[in-house]
């Protein structure tokens, strides 16, 4: 969130809405990493753009300047991706400038040594004496796709870059960053991240920086961080409890175990916390802690595109039997409830469907479904008061079962009906599609509707419990 000429910038929003980046290392030889940043600020960056290498020269047509003091505008942001030995000169010259913010994407500092760790200490109290902020080292930076800000020296056909979205990502780890991006650019049409961090040994920027940030940031909803530690958990944990009032936090914390532990220490340099305080104090604070990578992206989709249910009560809809049972196991395994179906739904069902059809919750449409009645199902749960979430599990093979008309139901459905009823709007609704081509049919379908799918029936329901235990705070701290 950077502002305008006469007022101040926000110290880490000039990260992501810089109007001026120097990148010191560009080159313009396609196998060096330098390349690749400069490749990416030339694909998107709109901003003044001024490349740095003591050669000098220039790169597609753009000067490049042997020193940042030769630069005669103003720079926001310096991108460094140069030796570890000459990164202190290079933020001399950036404080003599009076550079507003630093990327160190260099690695070679705390986390290999200890003479490492005392330069990136002085690194920081240099650039502190003019309130330089610095990210990294030993990172691959930032993304800010709105902005056109892409700092990663990871080529683009190796890592996918996301398209602009609602989804803010902090991380430690540079390789973890780079497949969440990817992962998100292979979901539906790929437009989810509004910021990306990868900062590395946190030098100075940190977990509560980029949270107080995130927190603050119109483009963001829903935000997302891997961390190996905390530099202040109390400061973190005070401000994450404030921040979740209004938008989910999901927290990948890694260094479980006493292995974890160690190994996290020699990858950036952090020490990760008494893992069983940490999970009770983040739970007590409204973060929602996953285990695993796959739980962070599924988690993160839902957030964004379903509502939070306001209750345990659990709607399953499917044609197949054997999976009704799954998923009723599912809900026991997990602490949610089936909800008990009002006397309306159940006779409607009694009037709409053949006596073979199991008319409860799970509702068993069974193998002879048609797409009108399973809609239907899918239809009278939204609107039963005594149900506060969906799963639909699909097995398309029915032989009565259009694929094609349940799709048009679907859509009708979701884009006529449900945002405009008080009880339907309030529920998500998570599906399953079990089959081959035709499960690819509609899932591709569900993901235009916003509609999370999941390969299990246990990921489905495992999400279902993290949106449960997130609205059960929100009333604890009085956000019905």
């Amino acid at each position: 969130m950077l502002t305008t000429d006469t007022e101040a910038y926000d110290p880490i929003g000039v990260f992501f809405e810089p109007r001026s980046v120097a990148i010191v290392g560009a080159t313009g030889d396609r196998n060096k990493l330098g390349w690749h940043i400069v490749e990416n600020f030339l694909l998107s960056y709109e901003g003044e753009l001024y490349f740095i290498n003591p050669k000098g020269g220039e790169i597609e047509g753009h000067r490049v300047y042997p020193n940042l003091k030769d630069v005669q505008g103003e720079i926001d942001l310096v991108v460094i991706a140069i030796p570890a030995k000459f990164v202190l000169g290079v933020v001399e010259d950036a404080v003599a400038i009076g550079v507003k913010a630093i990327v160190i994407e260099s690695g070679g500092f705390a986390e290999v040594s200890e003479e490492g760790r005392q330069m990136q200490e002085k690194i920081v109290e240099l650039a502190h004496t003019k309130n330089i902020r610095i990210v990294g080292p030993n990172c691959i930076g930032i993304l800010s796709p709105s902005k056109g800000v892409d700092t990663i020296f990871i080529p683009l056909e190796r890592v996918a870059r996301p398209g602009s979205g609602n989804i803010a990502m902090m991380t430690q780890s540079g390789a973890l960053g780079s497949a969440v991006l990817d992962a998100f650019t292979l979901e539906g049409d790929g437009r989810w991240i509004s910021r990306f961090v990868s900062f590395g040994n946190a030098s100075d920027v940190n977990e509560y920086d980029l949270l107080d940030y995130f927190g603050k940031d119109p483009q963001t909803q829903v935000i997302l961080g891997h961390l190996e530690g905390f530099k202040n958990g109390k400061k973190f944990l005070s401000r994450a409890r404030e921040i979740a009032r209004e938008k989910p936090i999901v927290l990948l914390k890694a260094g479980r175990t006493s292995l974890g532990a160690k190994a996290s220490a020699s990858h950036s340099g952090s020490v990760a916390s008494n893992d069983a305080v940490v999970t009770a104090l983040l739970k007590q604070h409204g973060v929602i802690r996953v285990n695993q990578f796959d739980e962070m992206i599924n988690l993160a989709k839902t957030l964004e595109k379903q509502p939070v249910p306001r209750g345990r009560r659990v709607g399953i809809v499917t044609d197949g039997g054997g999976f009704a049972v799954m998923a009723s196991d599912a809900v026991e395994r997990e602490g949610l409830t089936l909800g008990e179906l009002s006397k309306n739904t159940v006779n409607s069902f009694k009037a709409k469907y053949p006596p073979y059809y199991i008319s409860s919750n799970p509702l068993d449409l069974t193998g002879m479904v048609t797409a009108e009645e399973l809609m239907f199902g899918v239809e009278q749960f939204a609107l039963d008061p005594n149900i506060d979430s969906i799963i639909l599990i699909i097995i398309p093979s029915a032989p009565q079962f259009n694929v094609q008309d349940f799709l048009n139901l679907m859509t009708d459905f979701m884009v006529r009906t449900k945002p405009y009823n008080e009880e339907s709007a309030s529920k998500p609704i998570l599906s399953i599609s079990v089959g081959g081509e035709e499960s690819k049919i509609i899932n591709a379908k569900f993901d235009k509707l916003d509609i999370p799918t999941f390969s299990t029936v246990e990921d489905a329901m495992k999400m279902l419990k993290y949106l449960v235990e997130y609205r059960e705070f929100l009333r604890r701290e009085g956000r019905n």
